[in-house]
């Protein structure tokens, strides 16, 4: 699990880096702001080998602080919500789950094409257990597509070391949008 949990995204630092020294001489007070949600979301991230599973606010900081830094780079070109009752708060997810869901979407839709990408992330829940989605407008695609070395095809690696079958992660289409739901026990 530490293993699969400890992959580095090097691409996301250098192009948050080069959005930050851009940021330097006409906005010093965002670009201090971005080194600092940079600096939680690392330090998160190196946390995340230490434990198996965080609570969910935990997760939706680190989800704020990404979209934060990837608006930095991208401006306008995305738009997000997150609608996850208080409620959630406790619920206990594999750390950077959510976040690789957030970013899959970042990746494959937002850099993708020039137009606005509306992200929204909502939970739920009820007797079996905690329900998360992150919903964008992009074309969508197949679990079946997914690589092991595929941000998503790490992460249903860990819900199956986690939850065996009790895990799960689904994709559809609704009308124009696409819907990822992590679906986990409690």
């Amino acid at each position: 699990l530490s293993s699969l949990e400890s992959r580095i995204h090097p691409h996301f630092l250098f192009n948050t880096l080069n959005s930050i020294a851009a940021l330097i001489p006409s906005d010093p007070a965002r670009a201090e702001d971005t080194v600092g949600k940079l600096a939680s979301l690392l330090r998160f991230s190196l946390n995340a080998n230490q434990t198996s599973l965080v609570p969910l606010a935990q997760e939706l900081q680190v989800v704020r602080d990404y979209l934060e830094i990837e608006k930095t780079r991208f401006g306008a070109r995305i738009s997000y919500e997150i609608a996850v009752p208080a409620s959630m708060d406790d619920v206990k997810v594999p750390p950077l789950a959510l976040q690789s869901i957030v970013e899959d979407s970042v990746k494959h839709v937002v850099f993708a094409r020039s137009q606005v990408t509306n992200i929204r992330v909502t939970g739920s829940r009820d007797a079996g257990g905690a329900q998360l989605e992150v919903i964008d407008d992009g074309p969508g695609f197949s679990l079946d597509a997914i690589t092991p070395e595929h941000g998503l095809g790490n992460l249903l690696a860990r819900l199956e070391l986690l939850y065996g079958s009790a895990g799960r992660l689904d994709v559809a289409r609704s009308g124009e949008k696409t819907i990822v739901r992590m679906l986990l026990p409690e």
